[in-house]
């Protein structure tokens, strides 16, 4: 019997190469969600990359980028997204908040 604990460790990735030969590759885990990108040329030892990070409801909550900076998405308990946040690496707080805000409809 398996426990409903369990998790699906299932990784998948797609790649492309634009006519700049520019190579973009893709992961995502078991439930579609897109884990990394990587950007590098053929002839490039440097890739850049950004990481992605969900929450158990698969709501994105954070982006990673190459230079360790983030930005933070936080959500009101209806699943609705309420705020961003954007951080330097190693700082204590944000840079930048920006709020949403939605009607009654």
């Amino acid at each position: 019997m398996k426990s409903k604990t369990e998790t699906v460790s299932l990784r998948s990735g797609i790649g492309a190469v634009n006519p700049e030969n520019i190579t973009t590759d893709y992961l995502y885990d078991g439930s579609g969600n897109q884990l990394r990108k990587e950007m590098g040329s053929g002839q490039s030892i440097v890739t850049k990359y950004l990481n992605y990070e969900y929450d158990f409801e698969n709501r994105m909550t954070k982006v990673i980028f190459p230079d360790n900076s983030y930005e933070k998405y936080l959500y009101a308990p209806n699943g609705k997204r309420v705020a961003v946040q954007k951080w330097l690496a190693n700082a204590s707080q944000p840079e930048e908040t920006t709020y949403f805000v939605y009607d009654a409809l």
